[in-house]
């Protein structure tokens, strides 16, 4: 989360409900908390996308303990971009007095979107739904034409998202899926592995 996003926020402070208040704040420890459990090393850029991709899952793993402390009209979709952007700014300022060091660090990690340059490589699969599984984070499962089975989490917003939260993908549904792979921490196992994070979804 860039820190001159988390500044141009305090603007906006001042609109929010008292309890509201108190809930980002909540939330903004518990997403510190999360994130200082996991042991990352956040001063190395080598693992910006790792840890851009945990600060959203442990933002979202708190937000959607806290949803309905949130009066309706000031509750987030994960299906649109501009309202998670809105809820990752609003929990920025909650984490600013939880884990200052841990913002700084990162904010030397980025430079402004206009002079980013995208290292991930999309690559893409195409096969048929065998599974949809519906837990705290969506898994689509694909097999491909080798029969074998793949899994692809939901975890972020992109163009074509909506072909899922408007139920269009189903088992049995015929799916290229663009997906890169990122590494995470894996509570089971308890260590880090590779997961596959979809980027864009299209129906064939």
């Amino acid at each position: 989360m860039k820190l001159k996003k988390i500044f141009g926020l305090l603007f906006f402070v001042a609109t929010c409900s008292v309890n509201a208040q108190v809930v980002y704040d909540i939330i903004g420890q518990e997403t510190c908390d999360c994130l200082k459990a996991k042991n990352i090393d956040f001063s190395k850029p080598e693992n910006a996308d790792s840890i851009e991709l945990n600060v959203g899952l442990c933002m979202l793993t708190s937000y959607n303990k806290h949803k309905d402390e949130f009066p309706a009209s000031e509750r987030f979709e994960m299906s649109d971009k501009e309202s998670m952007k809105r809820l990752g700014e609003k929990v920025a300022l909650g984490m600013v007095s939880h884990c200052p060091d841990f913002l700084m660090a990162l904010g030397k990690n980025y430079v402004d979107d206009e002079e980013m340059v995208e290292t991930t490589q999309a690559q893409f699969l195409e096969g048929k739904v065998t599974a949809i599984e519906t837990k705290e984070f969506v898994t689509i499962k694909i097999k491909d034409k080798n029969n074998r089975v793949h899994s692809f989490l939901l975890l972020e917003y992109f163009e074509t998202a909506s072909l899922f939260t408007d139920n269009q993908i189903k088992n049995g549904t015929n799916l290229k899926i663009g997906y890169y792979e990122v590494e995470l921490y894996d509570t089971l196992s308890k260590d880090f592995k590779y997961f596959k994070v979809i980027s864009s979804l299209e129906k064939i």
